[in-house]
């Protein structure tokens, strides 16, 4: 079987877990803003397709997955079948607090394949400002309310007690209460889908690692044609009658691209930090934009691409510096 099959079934699933999203969702939101991203990774945790949605979800992805699964390695959170983790702690999963993300993972003969994640942005997560974004916040708990990782639903059963924490920190309950709900069902029929595609191909694993090489293969294909060397930039970020610097130096090379932001300004105690999942995003974003449209968008696209940013700069700042405007 051409593995191109199976890993355009496996696209497939990912924009069909966005459909089941939208169509149950009650905020406007994610019903007509559509803001909201799905992505199929493997048990690596690896990207290895993703729905045509949000260039800044989907980039973070690449980053909070990985910080996702190594915080509940270290806190001994095993995550196992019927179970999925909640969290919208932006220095985990590399957005902001409006973002809520699930990882639910999905098994096939007891083994572990592939989990499903999604990101969709909430109408409020609490906090004093209507929507959560707070202009004047000087720290993230000015935002709203941060939800370290923790099992909403555990052997496919909803923890009332985490749902009600949730819910009563939520300025726009009944919208919350449907959005989170859309989104488990969404999970559901991505882990049915992505069974179903086990069961009806072999060689699954074996496609989702070919597509992944395709992607890299093809992405230096493109980065030989861009003139090898280093390449410098600098603006400034305007807010409320402050510059603050962005400096990055990029270094192309027929393997990949290094963006390098040191000498950008330290964080700073407005809303305007990014956290480094924003900063790979809109990094990746750029270069997605000026490659073939026909290379997939997955870990090996993701792979080429190395940030470095400083430790508590304005592109990778620490907690507890508010990350609320971070586009």
């Amino acid at each position: 079987m051409n593995w191109e099959v199976v890993y355009k079934a496996t696209e497939y699933i990912a924009e069909e877990i966005g459909v089941v999203l939208k169509k149950s969702a009650f905020s406007p939101n994610i019903r007509e803003r559509l803001d909201f991203s799905i992505a199929i990774v493997d048990s690596e945790g690896n990207i290895v397709a993703q729905a045509e949605h949000i260039p800044v979800h989907l980039g973070s992805i690449h980053i909070g997955v990985k910080n996702l699964l190594e915080y509940l390695l270290r806190e001994q959170i095993e995550l196992n079948s019927g179970d999925v983790v909640v969290t919208n702690d932006p220095y985990i999963s590399g957005t902001h607090l409006n973002d809520v993300t699930m990882i639910s993972p999905v098994h096939y003969n007891s083994k572990l394949v592939a989990y499903i994640v999604s990101k969709a942005h909430y109408v409020d997560v609490g906090g004093p400002a209507p929507a959560s974004l707070n202009p004047d916040a000087k720290t993230i708990y000015e935002e709203g309310v941060v939800i370290p990782p923790v099992k909403l639903v555990e052997n496919s059963v909803i923890n009332r007690d985490i749902m009600s924490i949730i819910i009563s920190n939520f300025k726009t309950p009944d919208y919350a209460i449907g959005d989170i709900n859309a989104q488990l069902a969404a999970h559901r029929a991505g882990e049915a889908r992505i069974r179903e595609l086990f069961q009806k191909y072999i060689n699954v694993l074996d496609a989702w690692s070919r597509a992944i090489n395709y992607s890299r293969r093809l992405v230096e294909l493109e980065y030989e044609k861009w003139p090898s060397g280093v390449y410098e930039a600098e603006d400034y970020l305007d807010w409320k009658n402050q510059l603050y610097r962005i400096r990055v130096k990029l270094e192309i090379s027929s393997k990949g691209v290094i963006a390098d932001f040191e000498n950008t300004c330290s964080q700073v105690n407005e809303p305007v930090n990014a956290v480094l999942g924003v900063t790979f995003a809109a990094t990746a974003f750029s270069i997605r934009c000026v490659i073939s449209k026909n290379i997939p968008t997955n870990h090996g696209f993701y792979s080429t691409i190395l940030v470095k940013d400083p430790l508590g700069s304005l592109v990778n700042p620490v907690k507890q510096a508010p990350v609320g405007a971070r586009n």
